[in-house]
């Protein structure tokens, strides 16, 4: 089974397949659309686990960018009214 199958693209940070690399999964386009390596390593050098990693790692990215932009947000810090 796929492991990314029960995950929503929406939650997963990974982008959409662009029409440059129309055929390729997003799974595997994720890691070259995010400029960490280009389509012929994709094709060529990488293994399956090296991609993977490449994707966790976007993830993690992801992750983070979501925690920074909610500690940015203003809080109210207005008294509380009973």
């Amino acid at each position: 089974p796929d492991p990314r199958s029960d995950i929503p693209r929406a939650q997963t940070g990974l982008p959409s397949t662009p029409d440059n690399t129309k055929g390729l999964d997003p799974y595997l386009a994720a890691p070259v659309m995010a400029g960490l390596c280009g389509y012929v390593d994709i094709r060529d050098r990488l293994s399956l686990d090296e991609v993977a990693d490449l994707n966790e790692g976007l993830l993690v990215r992801a992750e983070n960018d979501r925690r920074r932009y909610e500690a940015m947000k203003p809080r109210n810090n207005s008294p509380r009214r009973g």
